[in-house]
Protein backbone atom coordinates (compact mmCIF):
# COMPACT_ATOMS: atom_id res chain seq x y z
CA UNK A 1 0.00 0.00 0.00
CA UNK A 2 1.41 3.35 -0.99
CA UNK A 3 1.82 6.13 1.50
CA UNK A 4 -0.86 8.77 1.46
CA UNK A 5 0.32 12.31 0.83
CA UNK A 6 -1.93 15.28 1.40
CA UNK A 7 -1.92 17.21 -1.88
CA UNK A 8 -3.78 20.30 -2.93
CA UNK A 9 -5.33 20.80 0.49
CA UNK A 10 -5.36 24.11 2.33
CA UNK A 11 -6.34 25.02 5.85
CA UNK A 12 -10.12 24.69 5.99
CA UNK A 13 -12.06 27.94 5.83
CA UNK A 14 -14.63 26.43 8.20
CA UNK A 15 -12.03 25.30 10.72
CA UNK A 16 -12.38 27.14 14.04
CA UNK A 17 -9.08 28.22 15.56
CA UNK A 18 -9.76 27.40 19.19
CA UNK A 19 -7.36 27.85 22.09
CA UNK A 20 -6.78 24.08 21.89
CA UNK A 21 -5.57 24.39 18.29
CA UNK A 22 -3.28 27.29 19.20
CA UNK A 23 -1.76 25.20 21.99
CA UNK A 24 -1.36 22.16 19.74
CA UNK A 25 0.18 24.08 16.86
CA UNK A 26 2.68 25.89 19.07
CA UNK A 27 3.63 22.57 20.67
CA UNK A 28 4.07 20.89 17.29
CA UNK A 29 6.06 23.82 15.91
CA UNK A 30 8.48 23.82 18.84
CA UNK A 31 8.92 20.07 19.39
CA UNK A 32 9.81 16.91 17.52
CA UNK A 33 7.08 14.54 18.74
CA UNK A 34 3.63 15.64 19.89
CA UNK A 35 0.93 13.26 21.11
CA UNK A 36 -2.62 14.59 21.17
CA UNK A 37 -4.98 12.62 23.39
CA UNK A 38 -8.69 13.12 23.92
CA UNK A 39 -12.07 11.38 23.94
CA UNK A 40 -13.56 10.19 20.64
CA UNK A 41 -15.18 12.91 18.59
CA UNK A 42 -13.52 15.86 20.35
CA UNK A 43 -11.65 17.04 17.24
CA UNK A 44 -8.12 15.78 17.91
CA UNK A 45 -7.69 14.29 14.42
CA UNK A 46 -8.93 17.44 12.72
CA UNK A 47 -6.55 19.58 14.77
CA UNK A 48 -3.69 17.19 14.03
CA UNK A 49 -4.19 17.57 10.27
CA UNK A 50 -4.73 21.32 10.49
CA UNK A 51 -1.47 21.69 12.43
CA UNK A 52 0.32 19.68 9.75
CA UNK A 53 -1.24 21.78 6.98
CA UNK A 54 -0.17 24.99 8.69
CA UNK A 55 3.39 23.66 8.96
CA UNK A 56 3.31 22.96 5.23
CA UNK A 57 1.97 26.39 4.34
CA UNK A 58 4.26 28.27 6.73
CA UNK A 59 7.50 26.26 6.69
CA UNK A 60 7.21 24.09 3.54
CA UNK A 61 6.96 20.78 5.38
CA UNK A 62 5.93 17.71 3.39
CA UNK A 63 3.02 15.91 5.06
CA UNK A 64 3.18 12.11 5.19
CA UNK A 65 0.36 10.05 6.66
CA UNK A 66 1.46 6.67 8.02
CA UNK A 67 -0.16 3.91 10.03
CA UNK A 68 2.83 1.82 11.11
CA UNK A 69 6.55 2.30 11.87
CA UNK A 70 7.79 0.42 8.81
CA UNK A 71 6.10 2.93 6.50
CA UNK A 72 7.50 5.75 8.58
CA UNK A 73 11.06 4.41 8.43
CA UNK A 74 10.77 3.78 4.70
CA UNK A 75 9.73 7.40 4.13
CA UNK A 76 12.30 9.16 6.31
CA UNK A 77 14.33 11.69 4.34
CA UNK A 78 16.82 13.85 6.28
CA UNK A 79 17.14 16.24 3.33
CA UNK A 80 13.44 17.17 3.38
CA UNK A 81 11.24 18.84 5.97
CA UNK A 82 8.72 16.19 6.88
CA UNK A 83 5.80 16.04 9.30
CA UNK A 84 4.40 12.56 9.86
CA UNK A 85 0.76 12.24 10.88
CA UNK A 86 -0.05 9.07 12.83
CA UNK A 87 -3.72 8.79 13.79
CA UNK A 88 -4.72 6.31 16.54
CA UNK A 89 -1.16 5.06 16.77
CA UNK A 90 -1.83 1.82 18.69
CA UNK A 91 -5.52 1.26 18.04
CA UNK A 92 -8.71 3.25 17.62
CA UNK A 93 -11.22 1.69 20.02
CA UNK A 94 -8.81 -0.21 22.26
CA UNK A 95 -5.08 -0.69 22.65
CA UNK A 96 -3.87 -3.11 19.98
CA UNK A 97 -1.13 -5.29 21.45
CA UNK A 98 0.33 -6.22 18.05
CA UNK A 99 0.52 -2.60 16.96
CA UNK A 100 2.14 -1.65 20.26
CA UNK A 101 4.78 -4.36 19.86
CA UNK A 102 5.47 -3.34 16.25
CA UNK A 103 6.04 0.28 17.24
CA UNK A 104 8.03 -0.74 20.31
CA UNK A 105 10.40 -2.80 18.18
CA UNK A 106 11.23 0.18 15.95
CA UNK A 107 11.23 3.13 18.34
CA UNK A 108 14.96 2.85 19.09
CA UNK A 109 15.79 3.51 15.44
CA UNK A 110 13.09 6.18 15.11
CA UNK A 111 14.30 7.99 18.23
CA UNK A 112 17.90 7.88 16.96
CA UNK A 113 16.87 9.36 13.61
CA UNK A 114 14.78 12.08 15.23
CA UNK A 115 17.69 12.96 17.48
CA UNK A 116 19.88 13.55 14.42
CA UNK A 117 17.34 15.49 12.35
CA UNK A 118 15.84 18.93 12.90
CA UNK A 119 13.64 18.59 9.82
CA UNK A 120 11.34 15.80 10.99
CA UNK A 121 8.26 16.00 13.19
CA UNK A 122 5.70 13.46 14.36
CA UNK A 123 2.10 14.35 15.26
CA UNK A 124 0.36 11.43 16.95
CA UNK A 125 -3.22 11.02 18.13
CA UNK A 126 -4.81 8.53 20.48
CA UNK A 127 -7.84 8.30 22.70
CA UNK A 128 -7.52 9.37 26.32
CA UNK A 129 -8.16 5.93 27.79
CA UNK A 130 -5.56 4.38 25.51
CA UNK A 131 -2.98 7.02 26.46
CA UNK A 132 -3.72 6.36 30.15
CA UNK A 133 -3.32 2.61 29.74
CA UNK A 134 -0.17 1.59 31.62
CA UNK A 135 0.98 -0.41 28.58
CA UNK A 136 1.14 2.73 26.44
CA UNK A 137 4.44 3.62 28.14
CA UNK A 138 5.97 0.60 26.38
CA UNK A 139 5.89 2.72 23.22
CA UNK A 140 9.02 4.48 24.55
CA UNK A 141 8.57 7.48 22.29
CA UNK A 142 9.67 10.69 24.06
CA UNK A 143 7.03 13.32 23.40
CA UNK A 144 5.14 16.40 24.52
CA UNK A 145 1.57 15.61 25.51
CA UNK A 146 -1.43 17.74 24.54
CA UNK A 147 -4.51 16.69 26.50
CA UNK A 148 -7.79 17.83 24.94
CA UNK A 149 -9.45 17.56 28.36
CA UNK A 150 -6.97 19.88 30.08
CA UNK A 151 -8.42 23.16 31.33
CA UNK A 152 -6.38 25.24 28.90
CA UNK A 153 -7.61 23.18 25.91
CA UNK A 154 -11.18 22.36 26.88
CA UNK A 155 -13.72 23.79 24.40
CA UNK A 156 -15.48 26.84 25.81
CA UNK A 157 -19.14 27.61 25.19
CA UNK A 158 -18.16 30.36 22.73
CA UNK A 159 -15.93 27.97 20.78
CA UNK A 160 -18.63 25.30 20.71
CA UNK A 161 -21.18 27.73 19.32
CA UNK A 162 -18.75 28.78 16.59
CA UNK A 163 -18.09 25.13 15.72
CA UNK A 164 -21.80 24.30 15.65
CA UNK A 165 -22.71 26.90 13.02
CA UNK A 166 -20.26 25.28 10.60
CA UNK A 167 -22.74 22.37 10.43
CA UNK A 168 -26.03 23.63 11.91
CA UNK A 169 -27.89 26.84 11.15
CA UNK A 170 -27.43 29.74 13.55
CA UNK A 171 -31.21 30.01 13.84
CA UNK A 172 -31.43 26.47 15.20
CA UNK A 173 -28.55 26.93 17.62
CA UNK A 174 -29.42 30.35 19.02
CA UNK A 175 -32.23 29.32 21.42
CA UNK A 176 -30.34 26.32 22.84
CA UNK A 177 -29.14 26.77 26.44
CA UNK A 178 -25.44 26.57 27.24
CA UNK A 179 -25.79 23.51 29.48
CA UNK A 180 -26.96 21.36 26.54
CA UNK A 181 -24.09 22.54 24.35
CA UNK A 182 -21.55 21.82 27.12
CA UNK A 183 -22.97 18.38 27.89
CA UNK A 184 -20.66 16.13 25.85
CA UNK A 185 -16.93 16.14 25.13
CA UNK A 186 -17.65 14.83 21.62
CA UNK A 187 -19.66 17.92 20.67
CA UNK A 188 -17.72 18.47 17.38
CA UNK A 189 -18.67 14.98 16.19
CA UNK A 190 -22.30 15.53 17.21
CA UNK A 191 -22.39 18.64 15.04
CA UNK A 192 -20.75 16.91 12.08
CA UNK A 193 -23.33 14.11 12.16
CA UNK A 194 -26.36 16.37 12.52
CA UNK A 195 -27.35 16.26 8.85
CA UNK A 196 -27.14 12.45 8.85
CA UNK A 197 -29.47 11.91 11.81
CA UNK A 198 -33.17 10.98 11.65
CA UNK A 199 -34.64 14.49 11.66
CA UNK A 200 -34.83 14.84 15.43
CA UNK A 201 -35.35 18.30 16.80
CA UNK A 202 -32.02 19.95 17.48
CA UNK A 203 -32.41 19.98 21.27
CA UNK A 204 -33.43 16.32 21.37
CA UNK A 205 -30.55 15.36 19.07
CA UNK A 206 -27.95 17.18 21.16
CA UNK A 207 -29.32 15.72 24.39
CA UNK A 208 -29.55 12.15 23.09
CA UNK A 209 -27.00 11.43 20.34
CA UNK A 210 -27.91 7.75 20.57
CA UNK A 211 -26.62 6.76 17.14
CA UNK A 212 -23.10 7.98 17.88
CA UNK A 213 -22.99 6.33 21.30
CA UNK A 214 -24.42 3.06 19.99
CA UNK A 215 -21.82 2.93 17.22
CA UNK A 216 -19.02 3.51 19.74
CA UNK A 217 -20.31 0.71 21.97
CA UNK A 218 -20.58 -1.73 19.08
CA UNK A 219 -17.09 -0.92 17.83
CA UNK A 220 -15.66 -1.23 21.34
CA UNK A 221 -17.26 -4.63 21.81
CA UNK A 222 -15.89 -5.85 18.48
CA UNK A 223 -12.46 -4.46 19.30
CA UNK A 224 -12.00 -5.62 22.89
CA UNK A 225 -14.20 -7.76 25.12
CA UNK A 226 -12.40 -6.75 28.36
CA UNK A 227 -12.80 -3.04 27.53
CA UNK A 228 -16.48 -3.48 26.72
CA UNK A 229 -17.09 -5.42 29.93
CA UNK A 230 -15.08 -2.91 31.96
CA UNK A 231 -17.24 -0.14 30.55
CA UNK A 232 -20.34 -2.05 31.62
CA UNK A 233 -19.00 -2.38 35.17
CA UNK A 234 -18.18 1.33 35.31
CA UNK A 235 -21.74 2.16 34.26
CA UNK A 236 -23.22 -0.17 36.88
CA UNK A 237 -20.96 1.24 39.60
CA UNK A 238 -21.50 4.85 38.50
CA UNK A 239 -17.88 5.27 37.36
CA UNK A 240 -16.50 4.45 40.81
CA UNK A 241 -14.95 1.03 41.47
CA UNK A 242 -12.66 0.26 44.39
CA UNK A 243 -9.46 -1.22 42.91
CA UNK A 244 -9.28 -3.74 45.77
CA UNK A 245 -12.54 -5.31 44.66
CA UNK A 246 -10.99 -6.03 41.26
CA UNK A 247 -7.82 -7.54 42.66
CA UNK A 248 -8.74 -9.42 45.81
CA UNK A 249 -11.64 -11.05 47.59
CA UNK A 250 -12.42 -8.23 49.97
CA UNK A 251 -13.92 -9.58 53.20
CA UNK A 252 -14.68 -6.01 54.32
CA UNK A 253 -16.90 -5.35 51.30
CA UNK A 254 -20.31 -4.30 52.57
CA UNK A 255 -22.17 -3.83 49.29
CA UNK A 256 -25.10 -6.13 48.68
CA UNK A 257 -23.58 -7.56 45.53
CA UNK A 258 -19.89 -8.35 45.21
CA UNK A 259 -18.28 -7.32 41.96
CA UNK A 260 -17.74 -10.95 40.91
CA UNK A 261 -21.47 -11.55 41.22
CA UNK A 262 -22.24 -8.43 39.19
CA UNK A 263 -19.73 -9.48 36.53
CA UNK A 264 -21.23 -12.97 36.24
CA UNK A 265 -24.77 -11.59 36.02
CA UNK A 266 -23.75 -9.12 33.33
CA UNK A 267 -22.04 -11.82 31.25
CA UNK A 268 -25.18 -13.94 31.45
CA UNK A 269 -27.37 -11.00 30.40
CA UNK A 270 -25.33 -10.37 27.27
CA UNK A 271 -25.06 -14.13 26.59
CA UNK A 272 -21.29 -14.02 26.67
CA UNK A 273 -19.98 -17.56 26.37
CA UNK A 274 -16.42 -17.14 27.64
CA UNK A 275 -14.92 -16.64 31.08
CA UNK A 276 -13.48 -13.20 31.78
CA UNK A 277 -11.00 -12.80 34.62
CA UNK A 278 -11.02 -9.66 36.74
CA UNK A 279 -7.27 -9.54 36.06
CA UNK A 280 -8.14 -8.92 32.42
CA UNK A 281 -10.82 -6.39 33.19
CA UNK A 282 -8.83 -4.32 35.69
CA UNK A 283 -6.41 -2.66 33.19
CA UNK A 284 -9.34 -1.80 30.93
CA UNK A 285 -11.07 0.12 33.70
CA UNK A 286 -8.85 3.08 32.82
CA UNK A 287 -11.41 3.85 30.12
Amino acid sequence: MQLEYIKGVTVQDSFIHTKAFTCIYETVRANTVTIISGPPGCGKTSMCYQAALKLRETYNFVIVVVSNPLKLIKSLNPKTKQVFVIDDIVGKYSLNENSLQTWGAETKFINHFLGQSLNTKLIVTCRSYIYRNEKFSLLKLPHIHCDMLADEMFLSIEERRLISICFISAEEMKPLPDDIIMLYNFFPLICMRYKDQDKKKIDEYLLYPNGIIENEMNELRLSSDPCFIALGLLVIYNNSIDKRSLMFYDHTETSELRINDVLNDMLQDIEYGCFISLKGVFPACHI
